[in-house]
């Protein structure tokens, strides 16, 4: 069993990592500090200029509601939470189509839920596998059995999520779960911070239907690069990290890392940026 160890933990170590990212933990650490134009200016200045245009003079801004009139009206209302997906996709898609930010977000966070829950119907017999044979013997006992512990409570936990999504998401095809990449970015797009976080993050592992849809490599290629650099000027710290791994070169399947390719210079300023937002990282 010793030689197997090694691997048992890096495939907990890496379901984990899979995680975090679709489980969508906090965008900021904690004691994080918001991110101001400056850091991003210093570091990259021709992307502060892409991602921060001259605004336009208030006079234009008041000449334009003066033609178009100011709108009153208020967005349509978000279906109840828990509303069946196949239910409201459609709406929530067409809504989003129309740039109502609020839809978009709705319809990122559930179809992601739904992709989450999609995946762990196929990781979890593998994890209760590896936590039911986790074993060690001799001096190792002790942290294998707290290693154990760790590992059926996560399944426990991951378990009960699928659980809780299966009324959500009973009846929407492939096609529609598959569609969380585009959707995110949609959601990305019209100002979900989470959205954007995710999206830049992304690895093959966790953007599904790409043999279907190769069009979605080249939609990452061209905006991946300035939505994480956005993202920085937004306070946006799974931007940041994900920027800091990107220039690193060094993440493996990490696709953000082909849009930049690797830069130490810019990997220590965006590392040291992150050492800002979490002193104690």
């Amino acid at each position: 069993m010793q030689h197997r160890r090694p691997f048992v933990l890096l495939l907990v170590a890496v379901l984990a990592l899979g995680a975090v990212y679709i489980f969508g933990q906090s965008s900021a650490p904690k004691n994080s500090i918001p991110v101001s134009d400056t850091h991003l200016a210093t570091i990259e200045p021709s992307a502060y200029r892409a991602v921060n245009p001259a605004k336009p003079p208030l006079k234009q801004a008041v000449a334009h509601i003066r033609r178009h009139g100011a709108s009153n009206t208020l967005p349509a209302p978000l279906p109840p939470p828990g509303t069946p997906l196949t239910q409201v996709y459609d709406e929530l898609k067409s809504r989003a189509d129309a740039g109502d930010s609020a839809a978009a977000s709705r319809l990122y966070h559930d179809v992601r839920d739904c992709f989450a829950a999609k995946r762990l119907q196929r990781t979890l017999p593998m994890l209760m596998q590896t936590s039911i044979h986790l074993k060690a013997d001799g001096k190792d006992s002790a942290r294998a059995q707290v290693i154990q512990e760790s590992v059926l409570r996560m399944t426990e936990g991951q378990y009960k999520f699928s659980q809780q999504q299966h009324a959500i998401c009973a009846g929407l095809s492939d096609n529609q779960i598959d569609s969380v990449t585009p959707i995110a970015l949609q959601a990305a797009n019209l100002g979900d911070a989470r959205a954007l976080g995710c999206y830049v993050g992304s690895n093959l592992d966790y953007m599904p239907g790409l043999l279907n849809h190769p069009e979605w490599l080249i939609q990452f290629k061209q905006n991946a690069l300035a939505l994480a650099q956005h993202g920085v000027t937004q306070g946006n710290w799974l931007a940041v990290h994900a920027l800091t791994q990107a220039y690193m070169g060094n993440a493996s399947g990490f696709l953000l890392t082909q849009a930049t390719g690797p830069d130490p210079a810019k990997a220590f300023a965006y590392m040291q940026l992150e050492k800002l937002g979490d002193p104690d990282a």
